[in-house]
Parts: structure tokens; sequence; C-alpha cells
């Protein structure tokens, strides 16, 4: 199943899941807390420390926030302190359970929609019917999930 999934996501690259996922975001945090977020999280304490959170994230481990700060300077804490304490971080940090649901939804349905897409390709590829049009692995689904 990983080798099935794995080829149905080959054409889909990091810009096309940055715009799914933005669309999640702007439902819920407005266009000024959004903008201030990006400028906040280009510093490199931020990105530091969001970088340690995903591979921790993507390692299923926990997340030692404790000892990331020990081994980060004064001014990367002060990054992430004001990150925090902004308007945009505190609307993130209140949102981000009913964002992250509709993340995992999205991801769902956008999962679904790219295999569909690619069993139908490779049913007419298996098939050499001129009749089934095939897609090209640059068409990505145009599936939208309505706010729940």
């Amino acid at each position: 199943m990983a080798e099935l999934a794995q080829r149905a996501f080959a054409g889909v690259n990091d810009e096309y899941f940055e715009q799914v996922f933005a669309e999640v975001y702007a439902r819920h945090l407005s266009y000024s807390q959004l903008v201030e977020l990006e400028k906040l999280s280009a510093n490199d304490g931020v990105q530091r420390f969001f970088q340690a959170l995903l591979q921790a994230e993507l390692a299923g481990e926990p997340f030692d926030d404790e000892a990331l700060m020990r081994q980060m300077n004064a001014d990367e804490i002060t990054e992430i302190l004001v990150f925090a304490e902004s308007n945009g971080g505190k609307a993130l940090i209140q949102m981000q359970p009913e964002i992250n649901r509709e993340l995992l939804e999205v991801s769902g349905v956008l999962g679904e929609a790219l295999i569909r897409q690619y069993i139908q390709q490779q049913k007419a590829l298996m098939l050499n019917d001129e009749n089934v049009e095939t897609q090209s692995s640059e068409t990505m689904p145009t599936t939208r999930i309505q706010t729940l």
C-alpha cells in the first residue's frame, strides 16, 4: 500500500501542498494574523523550533521543548516568545486543534483523489483503451473541503 501511495503522490510537489494547507489556515486565521505569522516565522529561532517539532512528530517521538530551549541562545528564545505572544501566535495556538483536524481531513480526501486518479491512469494503460482519457501526473485533483 505504501508503494501505491508513493506512486500516486509522485507528481505532487511542495507548492501544491503549501497551497492546499494555506487555504485551511486562511479559513481559521485573519489575513493580518497570517501576515504577522509569516514575518515572525522567518526568524532563525522560530525556524529552528518548528524544525525540531516537525522532526519529533515525523519520528513519532514526544517533543522535548525544554531540551531544545537549553540549546538555544537568548535571541532565539526571544524570537520564539515574540512569535507565541503575538496576535497571530495566540490565534494559531487557539485554533491549532481545529486546523489540525481539518488538515487531516483534507489530506485524506486529497490522498483518495490522487489514488483514484492513479488507478484510472493505470486502468487506461492496462486496457490500452484510446477512449479512456488519461491525466498527466502534473494535473492535481481540485478536491476542496468546505469548512465543517
